[in-house]
């Protein structure tokens, strides 16, 4: 494929994505993933500006930091959602 033959971005893009805020506990972020075939789950304030995103592999590397605590917590969604807040997970200022 050349350049020439390539499609615009706005003819791949998904115009209505799946998002998440900053205040969306870990179980619902489990939940988003799980319901819509998205592997990367933007992240978005109080005014839908981008300001992070969340993948897959991010939530799996949430499971083997908790399971390597010094202090493991009892694995419940409800302890996970009370330990890991999604801003402290997602990369943030993604470039777009």
């Amino acid at each position: 494929m050349t350049i020439s033959d390539s499609k615009p971005v706005s003819a791949i893009m998904t115009t209505t994505p799946v998002v998440a805020n900053q205040f969306t506990n870990f179980s619902q972020v489990l939940t988003l993933f799980s319901e819509y075939p998205v592997r990367h789950l933007p992240i978005v304030d109080g005014k839908n500006n981008l300001i992070g995103i969340v993948s897959v592999n991010d939530l799996t590397k949430v499971f083997v930091n908790l399971c390597n605590r010094p202090d493991p917590i009892f694995m419940t969604l409800d302890n996970i959602d009370k330990a890991i807040n999604i801003k402290d997970i997602m990369t943030p200022n993604p470039v777009t």
